[in-house]
């Protein structure tokens, strides 16, 4: 008996071999289209290690066409004593001048 036209001839009621599915010889690899990364630096040298981290990763994506890099820092300071009211004013003049978008003191 000859297959029915537009079908294969297979019998669909025939299990199928089991086993993973191999993807073909010239099947792209998976494409990645995000990185994201944190890291803590010393604040005592915070200027060089900065200047290291656009050096040796934010140039990688910044010299190729298409890519968006957005980078954002968050300041985090504690003092057991408080902080007076100079170097809050200082602080805050100075994170304005800069264009912060938040820059806050809290009580605790």
């Amino acid at each position: 008996m000859e297959p029915a036209p537009g079908t294969t001839g297979l019998d669909a009621s025939r299990p199928r071999a089991k086993g993973p599915a191999r993807p073909a010889d010239d099947a792209p690899p998976s494409v990645r289209k995000r990185f994201y990364s944190s890291i803590e630096i010393n604040p005592l040298r915070a200027k060089e290690q900065f200047a290291s981290l656009d050096d040796e990763v934010v140039r990688q994506f910044t010299s190729r066409f298409g890519v968006n890099v957005s980078i954002t820092i968050e300041i985090r300071a504690n003092s057991d004593t408080g902080f007076d009211e100079g170097l809050q004013r200082a602080v805050r003049e100075n994170c304005n001048v800069l264009k912060f978008r938040s820059a806050e003191f809290e009580d605790s």
